[in-house]
């Protein structure tokens, strides 16, 4: 259980994954609090007796759900190892519900580059060959969700036992090993090339043939089918944002607090106007950074100055997004790095801005040394705890001794390569690139499309 918290705490603010609020234990149990789903599993919304086209668009869009989840994890260096319907859940009963992971208690760390897992375990129909062969890593999810497509869209399982009347699982692994993928018989002729072309690419038996998950993810059946893609080319945007805004809350939403935090840091003195320096990388970003500010002012119609919680909920669907009060409260919570209940332009525009572009601007290294300059309080070359412990709780009413050095002592880890309690420059540095790998496709972009669901006829 302390593997599947500490992976949910990893990848938790995502809109992808069940959300957990908490976990605690009694004498006799450990108890997780967790959001609820009650929409029912994956499979429970796909029928053969649907139209075809209705059925592949559907399934496209579900595949993507699961994609996504397993590029979050690999991302963030894990392994979810039990992808399968059963772990997936929609939140509501809607037809357009959005479809969350579930289930971490077999996630594990991927090991280093050039090392690989041998642990067995998953549920043996959706087991990769590599894995059955204890000799695999973050291409067996990859395998797993192309099992998870053949189900969507053929009903059934690629691989079974067809000797035995109660499946065994040495038959099982003997199919995945050694039986060829049908992608022939019925309903296989009913199905696009394209959707064929995607199953026959992730279950190839070869990992390093297989794409990885980034990749299937922009696959040909994936991008023409998606919801979003329906919705960007009716509406043809082209802002700054472009449709963006929820993936970008969800990516800064899933980054360390202490990161959260300095950017929340370096966002207030782009936003100064005291020291001409500062304004030098506020006019090369400037219309991003202005497109953000009004953005900010449309969600703030108290006029205050902050964005609260049913601002934020009602604003991200005025302008697009479909997005719950409960997955608001979850976005706000993590953007609110004061801890204040509130959202502030830092805050918002922390969460918004693209750092990654900010970071090829020749100013960037200036201002990312003048945010830990202003750290360092005592000039001592490092920030340590104590230092840290000032930007974390400059604005918290967090008392708790014990709870306030814990945060402390994570925010630390986050950054601290050499492992001597402290934060040097590199460091500090190497904490604030832009993770190329983190990009905004493997996020639910949840905005509402031109149709709130696909025609069934």
């Amino acid at each position: 259980l302390r593997n599947e918290v500490e992976v949910m705490q990893t990848i938790g603010a995502s809109l992808s994954v069940v959300y957990l609020y908490d976990a605690f234990e009694d004498d006799e149990c450990v108890h997780l609090l967790m959001e609820l789903c009650s929409g029912g599993e994956l499979l429970d919304r796909i029928s053969m007796n649907d139209s075809n086209d209705y059925r592949e668009q559907k399934a496209a869009q579900l595949v993507k759900s699961v994609l996504r989840t397993a590029v979050q994890c690999h991302s963030r260096g894990i392994i979810y190892r039990d992808i399968k319907p059963d772990n997936f859940l929609f939140q509501t009963e809607d037809d357009d519900s959005p479809l969350k992971a579930t289930d971490f208690g077999l996630a594990g760390k991927l090991p280093p580059k050039g090392e690989v897992l041998a642990r067995r375990c998953g549920t043996p129909s959706y087991m990769a060959p590599e894995v059955i062969e204890r000799n695999y890593g973050s291409q067996a999810d990859v395998w797993s969700a192309g099992v998870v497509a053949y189900q969507l869209l053929s009903g059934r399982l690629p691989f079974i036992d067809k000797v035995n009347a109660r499946p065994n699982a040495k038959e099982v692994f003997r199919a995945i090993l050694e039986d060829e993928v049908d992608l022939e018989s019925d309903p296989w002729s009913q199905v696009s090339d394209e959707a064929k072309d995607f199953v026959r690419k992730l279950l190839d038996r070869d990992p390093e043939a297989r794409p990885i998950a980034r990749a299937a993810l922009l696959h040909p059946w994936l991008t023409q089918t998606s919801a979003s893609w329906k919705a960007k080319a009716a509406k043809g945007q082209d802002s700054a944002l472009d449709g963006q805004v929820v993936a970008r809350l969800q990516r800064f939403a899933t980054q360390g607090l202490l990161k959260r935090s300095v950017l929340r840091l370096i966002a207030r003195e782009l936003l100064s106007e005291d020291e001409d320096d500062i304004k030098t990388l506020s006019q090369a970003r400037d219309a991003d950074i202005e497109t953000l500010k009004a953005l900010f002012a449309k969600l703030d119609t108290s006029g205050d100055n902050m964005v609260e919680l049913g601002e934020l909920e009602v604003g991200l669907r005025e302008i697009g997004y479909d997005v719950t009060g409960r997955e608001s409260k979850q976005l706000l919570g993590s953007l609110d790095t004061s801890g204040d209940g509130l959202i502030d332009v830092n805050e918002f525009i922390a969460a918004l801005l693209d750092w990654e572009k900010i970071e090829q601007t020749s100013e960037y290294p200036k201002w990312v040394e003048r945010a830990f300059n202003i750290l360092d309080k005592d000039n001592s070359g490092q920030i340590d705890a104590e230092e840290v412990a000032q930007l974390i709780f400059e604005e918290s009413s967090e008392s708790n001794d014990s709870v306030r050095a814990a945060i402390v002592k994570a925010c630390i880890r986050e950054a601290d390569i050499d492992g001597n309690g402290k934060i040097d420059m590199d460091e500090f540095a190497s904490l604030l690139q832009a993770d190329p790998t983190d990009d905004l496709d493997q996020y639910d972009s949840r905005e509402i499309s031109v149709s709130s669901s696909f025609d069934k006829d």
